[in-house]
């Protein structure tokens, strides 16, 4: 048995270095992190990371990424939410549009694991999980993900959470441990704090 973990999301390595920080097998497990932004993904670094900087989404085929000047964490490739204002962001700014490469994630899922792995799934894709995770539950590909760790963009997009729901009981329908209340920022945010008052400390010692 593989153990996996599976970053899409992956933004500049908060989730990486999350995972690793708070997980005593961590070293165990095969990372794969995707980043489409080409502005995060040219300056990703973790070490031992299998990176891939590209979308993710339900198709394989090249699709619009909405970057949005100011706010690296506004970005998406769901269209609805590129169309709204700011990319739903509260930061002004440009959203400007390019086209990126993509996977089709129940496809890569299938093609490089089985279920006798045990994967965890983490997705952060500003709006995508709307697309990507309908099509894991259709593909059947959900069935091999033992743990899910999202964050849901309904209030970004003006929508009730009901979706969200109803998705999380279609998903725990398969005897999948829900996380929905990852946030990586916020962790290395936290982290950076405690690093640089642990160099003031040991400076002024």
């Amino acid at each position: 048995m593989r153990k996996i973990f599976i970053d899409c999301g992956a933004h500049d390595g908060c989730s990486v270095r999350k995972f690793r920080d708070t997980r005593k097998d961590a070293n165990e497990f095969e990372i794969h992190s995707f980043e489409c932004n080409p502005d995060l993904a040219k300056n990703f670094n973790e070490p031992e990371v299998n990176f891939y900087p590209v979308a993710v989404s339900d198709t394989n085929k090249k699709i619009i990424f909405y970057m949005h000047t100011n706010d690296t964490f506004a970005g998406t490739t769901y269209e609805k939410k590129g169309k709204i204002k700011n990319c739903g962001s509260n930061i002004v700014g440009n959203v400007t549009e390019h086209e990126v490469d993509c996977i089709k994630l129940s496809d890569f899922i299938l093609k490089n694991f089985s279920k006798e792995d045990f994967i965890i799934l983490k997705l952060d894709i500003e709006g995508e999980e709307y697309n990507v995770v309908p099509d894991l539950i259709d593909s059947r590909c959900m069935e091999m993900v033992d743990e899910l760790w999202i964050e849901w963009h309904a209030r970004w997009l003006n929508e009730s959470s009901d979706r969200d729901r109803n998705l999380e009981e279609i998903i725990k329908s398969f005897d999948i441990k829900i996380d929905n209340t990852w946030d990586a920022t916020k962790y290395n945010k936290a982290r950076l704090r405690k690093k640089k008052t642990t160099t003031i400390a040991t400076n002024d010692g």
